[in-house]
């Protein structure tokens, strides 16, 4: 994030600009496979986005593309395959 707040959390209109962001992100994504957001989490000046993604490949390549093209943002992603869930199972899904 460009601008935080001393908790790390965004500041101004930069809440905005993350939305907005995310939501660029899972539209390309929803060209080539199903995408669900299914959480985030905001602190330190970093957001994470916990997603489903039904084709790892395709997804790889657009979000490769977008970390790639982002200049305006430090932009990274890891996929992991998780067919239990537990990377996520902190969220009580």
């Amino acid at each position: 994030m460009r601008t935080v707040t001393e908790n790390g959390l965004p500041d101004g209109n930069e809440s905005e600009e993350l939305e907005a962001f995310q939501e660029a992100i899972f539209g390309r994504l929803a060209e080539v496979t199903t995408a669900h957001v299914l959480g985030r989490a905001t602190g330190e000046g970093y957001r994470q986005i916990y997603a489903y993604l039904r084709e790892a490949v395709a997804a790889d390549a657009v979000l490769s593309i977008v970390a790639r093209d982002a200049p305006a943002r430090e932009f990274r992603f890891s996929i992991r395959k998780d067919p239990d869930w537990k990377n996520v199972a902190w969220m009580g899904l």
